[in-house]
C-alpha cells in the first residue's frame, strides 16, 4: 500500500462546514422567531386595544354634547319637538362634517333603514361593498374592518336611538397601526445582531474543534480502506492531540490484524453460498404450505365437486367448524351446511354448478360446527385444476355476528317504526347537518310533507315556525341543538306554518342524538299541535268569567246604583232651582251640584272600564304598564263591599312589565277572588311586588343568552284555612275545585294567561297558614313614564274646524256643543262614508278639517279604522283622533299603529278635549 495525502478534501470539508453552520444559524433562529413572534403579537394586540380606545374614547367625546341636548330638551319638556330634534341633528351633521381624527380619521351616521346621512369614510350607497358594510352595522359586533375608497378602514360605532341611526369613528388601518412596523423593524436588527454573533462562534468552533475532528475521521476512514495514510495535520488542542496520538497507536495495532481478517472473510463468504441455496429451498416449501393452510381466520376448503368429499382443509377451517384436520378429510361439503332447504344438498349442488361453470360463486349460508351450532358464513366458491383434475377452492368467512347484528338492527328499525307510527305526538330526526332523516306519520300530517319528499332536505325548508303575535321567524331549534349540545324546549306562542299555508300552535322540544363515541350525530324534535288545547282555554275563560260576574254582580249593582243616585239627585236638584230662578242660593248651588254629577259620572266610567278589563280575553295584546297600578284597580274591584282588607308592598324602583293589562288583571281578580271566599268572616290579603334577577342558567352561546333575566315578582298571600298537599298537586287542573258550586277554571285560567305572557305561576301552602301565590312576569325595558297633563283651564289656541264622527245623534250634538264652547267651528257625520265625503268637500272648498274625531265601532257602517284609512290617503297630514267606549281596545293603545295621532276613551269631558286640542294644535 502506498501513503497517501491524510487532507479531506476541500469539498467535503465546505459540505460539513456549511451542514454545522447552517444548523449553528437554525439554532439560533428558531430560538429568537418565538421571542420575535410573541413581542410581535403583544404589541399588535397592545396596539389594537389602545387604538380602539381611542376611537371609542373620540367617538363618546363627540356624541356626548349632542346627549346633553336631548337631556336639556328632556328637561324643559320639548323631548317631542321635531323642529328642535332636527335643529340637533343638523349641528351634530355639519359639526361631525368637519372633524378629523389625526389624518384619515372621519365621522359617519347611517340610518338604521340604510341611508346614509354622513358618508364620510364609508363605501358608496350604490357601491358593491356598502351592504356588506351596513350587515356588520346591524350585526352590532363593534369595531369592524371594511373596504372603502381602495383602503382598509377600522371603525367602532353604536347605534344612536334619538336618530335611530349607527354613529361611528372610522380611520385608516395603516395610520392606525403605524407602530407596527417600526416595532417589527427593531426586532428584526435583533435578531440580525443575534445571527452575526451566533455566526462568529459558529465559525470559531469549526476552526479549532470541527475540522481536527473532521481530519481524524478522513484518517480512520483511510485506514478502513486498506490505505496507509500519513498522520492528520493541523493543530490539535488539548484532548484533542491525546485523541489524535491514541488513534495513531490503535491503527497500527489494526493494520496487524487486517491480513487474518481478509482470510476468515473469505471462508465466511463461501458457507453465505452454501446457506443461501438452503435458504431458498426452505423458502419454495414454507411458501407453498403458506399458500394452503395458514390463512389468518378465514375457512379454506379443497373439495372434489363429484363426490363432495373435502381433500385438503386449513388450520382456520379447523378453528371455525371445530374439527380436526383429519376428522375434516373424512367429510363431505354437505356436512357442515344446516342440511335443509335453503340450506340444504340442492342447492349447496346449485352453487357448485354455477362455480364450475362461471370459474366463481359468493354467497351466504347457514353453517354446522361440530357440536352442531348453527351459525351465518359467507362462501366464495373458486374452480381450480390440480395435476389435470378440476376441484373446487372453498374461502369461508364467519359472518355471524354481522349477520345477527343486521337482523337485530331491521328489528329495532322496524319496532321504532312501528312505535313512530303509534304515538300522537310529530317527530322528526335529523343528521349532524340539519338535514331530515326520519318523519312519522303525525309530523307528515301537520307540516303537510310526506317523508319521502322531505328526507335530504334542511330542516327550516320542511318545519317552517313563526311568532304567533308578531309573525316573525323563529331560530331554528335543530341548528341550536347542534350549536349548543343541548336540550331546547322552545316557548309559547309558537305557530307551525304547514306546506299548504295551515297556520297551528305547537309545543315542541329537540334533544341531541349521540353515537356511540358520544359524538353529535343528529336532532331529534318532538312536537305537539295544541290548537285545540289553546281554543279550549279560551272557552274556559269565558265559562269562568260567568261565575266571577255573578259573584261580583251584587256589588256592581249597589256601587252603580249609588253613582245613578248620585247623578239622578244632582241633576234633579239642579232642574228644581232652575225652575225657581228666585230662590235664595239657586245661582250659587248650581255650580257645586253639577260638578258633584260629573264626579259620579266620572267614578260610573272608571267602573265601566274595569267591568270591560275583567271580561276581556282571548290572545294577550302586549303593551307597557305599571303592575302596581294594575293590581291596585284589580283588587279594588275584587274586595268592594267585602269585610277582607288588603296591604300593598310594592318596591319604589319597581320595573314596569309589557303585558295585557286585561288578562293579567283578570289574574289578579281569580286569586284575589278566591281569597276572598275562603275567608268569607273576614281576614287580611297582602299584596308585594319587587324586581327579581334571575341568573343565567348557563352553557348557552351568545353573550344575550348569559345575562340575567329580568323579572317582576307578584306575591299574594291571605289568611285563610291553606291546602294540603294533595290538593296543591291538582290546584291548576282545569275543574278541579273544592268549593261547592265552583267550575274549578280560576286558576287553570290563571296559569294558562301567565303562561302565554312566558312567566310563572306557582302557589306555597299549609292547612291552617293561609296561601301565597308568586306570579313572575317578564320586566320591559321600556319606560312608562308620561308628560304630566297640562292645565286643565290652558287655552285652546286658534279657533279651528273640526269633523266629529259618531253614530250616536245625542254624543255628536254633545261633542260639538262643546267644541262651539271653546271657540271652534264642529262638523257632525254619523259615519265613515259621510266623514270622507265631508272631508272631500271641504279640501275641494280649500278650508280643510284640522281635526277629526272618529267613533272606533259603527253599528251597520264604516267605522273609525276604514274611514282613517281613506282619509289618509286623501291627506297623509291629516290629524286624526280615535274615540272609543271600549277602553281597553287595543285601538286605543297602539293608535299610531292604526294611523291615528291621539286616542280619547269615552266619556271625556270639556277639559280633555280641551286638552287634546291645545296638544294637537296648540
Amino acid at each position: 500500500m502506498n501513503d497517501t495525502n491524510t487532507r479531506p478534501p476541500v469539498a467535503g470539508v465546505r459540505s460539513i462546514r456549511t451542514l454545522f453552520i447552517g444548523a449553528m444559524l437554525l439554532l439560533a433562529a428558531l430560538l429568537s422567531a418565538p421571542l420575535l413572534y410573541s413581542a410581535t403579537t403583544l404589541m399588535d394586540q397592545l396596539v389594537e386595544r389602545y387604538a380602539m380606545e381611542l376611537l371609542h374614547g373620540e367617538l363618546q367625546a363627540r356624541l356626548a354634547p349632542v346627549d346633553r341636548q336631548y337631556q336639556t330638551l328632556y328637561r324643559v319638556g320639548l323631548e317631542d319637538s321635531q323642529e328642535h330634534r332636527q335643529e340637533i341633528l343638523r349641528t351634530a351633521l355639519a359639526s361631525f362634517a368637519s372633524f378629523r381624527y389625526k389624518r384619515t380619521g372621519r365621522l359617519f351616521v347611517v340610518h338604521r333603514e340604510g341611508r346614509p346621512l354622513l358618508p364620510a369614510g364609508i363605501p358608496a350607497k350604490d357601491s358593491p361593498a356598502f351592504p356588506a358594510f351596513f350587515a356588520k352595522l346591524q350585526a352590532g359586533d363593534s369595531p369592524i374592518e371594511y373596504r372603502a375608497a381602495d383602503r382598509t378602514m377600522r371603525a367602532v360605532f353604536r347605534y344612536y336611538e334619538p336618530w335611530q341611526s349607527f354613529v361611528g369613528l372610522s380611520m385608516d388601518k395603516e395610520e392606525l397601526f403605524f407602530h407596527h412596523g417600526i416595532f417589527a423593524r427593531i426586532n428584526l436588527a435583533i435578531l440580525l445582531a443575534g445571527l452575526a454573533i451566533a455566526g462568529v462562534f459558529t465559525w470559531l468552533l469549526q476552526r479549532y474543534i470541527i475540522l481536527p475532528l473532521i481530519g481524524l475521521a478522513h484518517f480512520v476512514g483511510a485506514v478502513e480502506r486498506g490505505e496507509r495514510p500519513s498522520p492528520p495535520a493541523g493543530v490539535f488542542l488539548l484532548e484533542l492531540g491525546r485523541l489524535r496520538d491514541g488513534v495513531l497507536q490503535m491503527v497500527q495495532a489494526l493494520q496487524a490484524k487486517m491480513a487474518e481478517s481478509r482470510r476468515q472473510l473469505e471462508q465466511i463468504r463461501e458457507r453465505e453460498e452454501e446457506l443461501s441455496q438452503t435458504l431458498d429451498q426452505l423458502q419454495e416449501r414454507e411458501e407453498r404450505y403458506r399458500t394452503v393452510f395458514n390463512a389468518p381466520s378465514d375457512a379454506i376448503f379443497l373439495h372434489d365437486p363429484k363426490s363432495g368429499a373435502i381433500v385438503e382443509a386449513n388450520r382456520g377451517a379447523e378453528r371455525m367448524y371445530g374439527y380436526s384436520g383429519a376428522d375434516l378429510r373424512t367429510k363431505q361439503i354437505g356436512d357442515l351446511s344446516l342440511g335443509n332447504a335453503p340450506y340444504g344438498q340442492e342447492e349447496a349442488v346449485a352453487h357448485v354448478r354455477r362455480a364450475l361453470e362461471k370459474g366463481g360463486d359468493r354467497f351466504e349460508w347457514y353453517a354446522r360446527r361440530a357440536e352442531g351450532s348453527l351459525f351465518w358464513v359467507e362462501v366464495a366458491l373458486h374452480a381450480v385444476s390440480f395435476g389435470g383434475q378440476r376441484y373446487i377452492l372453498g374461502v369461508v368467512r364467519d359472518i355471524d355476528a354481522r349477520k345477527r347484528a343486521e337482523m337485530a338492527l331491521a328489528k329495532e328499525k322496524e319496532q321504532l317504526a312501528i312505535t313512530l307510527r303509534s304515538i300522537g305526538d310529530g317527530v322528526i330526526t335529523t343528521d349532524d347537518r340539519g338535514l331530515v332523516v326520519i318523519m312519522n306519520p303525525v309530523a307528515e300530517a301537520l307540516t303537510g310533507w310526506r317523508e319521502n319528499e322531505a328526507l335530504g332536505r334542511p330542516l327550516t325548508e320542511v318545519f317552517t315556525i313563526v311568532h304567533e303575535t308578531t309573525g316573525a321567524p323563529i331560530e331554528d331549534p335543530a341548528a341550536k341543538v347542534l350549536r349548543t349540545g343541548r336540550l331546547v324546549e322552545l316557548g309559547n306562542h309558537v305557530i307551525l306554518v304547514s306546506r299548504q299555508g295551515d297556520r297551528r300552535a305547537i309545543a315542541d322540544s329537540a334533544a341531541p342524538i349521540h353515537d356511540p363515541q358520544q359524538r353529535l350525530a343528529g336532532v331529534v324534535l318532538v312536537f305537539r299541535d295544541m290548537t285545540e288545547k289553546y281554543r279550549t282555554e279560551r272557552e274556559l275563560r269565558k265559562i269562568q268569567k260567568l261565575e266571577s260576574i255573578g259573584v261580583l254582580a251584587g256589588g256592581i249593582a249597589h256601587d252603580f246604583n249609588n253613582i245613578l243616585t248620585t247623578i239622578l239627585g244632582n241633576v234633579s236638584l239642579a232642574l228644581a232651582h232652575l225652575e225657581q230662578p228666585g230662590r235664595h242660593g239657586a245661582q250659587d248651588e248650581l255650580p257645586l251640584l253639577l260638578k258633584q254629577a260629573e264626579r259620579a259620572t266620572e267614578q260610573a266610567s272608571k267602573l265601566a272600564r274595569q267591568l270591560l278589563t275583567f271580561a276581556k280575553g282571548g290572545d294577550p295584546v302586549l303593551q307597557t304598564a305599571s303592575i302596581a297600578d294594575i293590581i291596585t284597580e284589580a283588587t279594588g274591584f275584587v274586595l268592594r263591599g267585602s269585610s277582607v282588607r288588603c296591604e300593598f308592598d310594592f318596591a319604589a324602583d319597581l320595573w314596569p312589565v309589557r303585558v295585557d293589562p286585561g288578562q293579567i288583571s283578570q289574574v289578579i281578580q281569580n286569586i284575589v277572588l278566591n281569597a276572598r271566599q275562603v275567608m268569607s268572616e273576614g281576614g287580611a290579603i297582602a299584596i308585594s311586588a319587587a324586581n327579581h334577577l334571575e341568573p343565567p342558567a348557563g352553557g348557552e352561546a351568545g353573550r344575550e343568552e348569559q345575562d340575567e333575566k329580568r323579572w317582576v315578582r307578584i306575591a299574594i298571600s291571605d289568611t285563610g284555612p291553606g291546602m294540603p298537599a294533595d290538593v296543591l298537586d291538582k290546584i291548576f287542573d282545569p275543574y278541579f275545585t273544592q268549593r261547592e258550586g265552583g267550575t274549578g277554571l280560576g286558576l287553570a285560567i290563571c296559569h294558562s294567561i301567565v303562561t302565554r305572557h312566558d312567566g310563572r305561576l306557582t302557589v306555597v301552602s299549609e292547612p291552617g297558614q293561609g296561601s301565597t301565590f308568586t306570579i313572575l312576569l317578564p320586566a320591559s325595558p321600556e319606560d312608562t313614564r308620561t308628560t304630566a297633563d297640562e292645565d286643565e283651564g290652558a287655552a285652546a289656541g286658534r279657533p279651528l274646524r273640526v269633523l266629529v264622527m259618531d253614530d250616536d245623534p245625542m254624543i255628536r250634538q254633545l261633542a260639538c256643543r262643546m267644541l262651539e264652547f271653546l271657540g271652534h267651528r264642529a262638523t257632525a257625520v254619523a259615519d265613515g262614508e259621510a266623514a270622507i265625503a265631508a272631508y272631500q268637500e271641504a279640501l275641494a272648498n280649500d278650508s280643510p278639517f284640522e281635526v277629526v274625531i272618529m267613533d272606533l265601532t259603527i253599528v251597520g257602517g264604516m267605522g273609525g279604522i276604514e274611514a282613517a284609512a281613506a282619509l289618509r290617503r286623501l291627506a297623509p297630514s291629516a290629524k286624526l283622533v280615535v274615540a272609543s267606549g271600549y277602553a281597553n281596545d287595543p285601538v286605543l293603545a297602539e293608535h299610531q299603529r292604526y294611523g291615528f295621532c291621539a286616542a280619547m276613551a269615552k266619556p271625556y269631558t270639556t277639559q280633555a278635549l280641551r286638552r287634546l286640542l291645545a296638544q294637537l294644535c296648540g
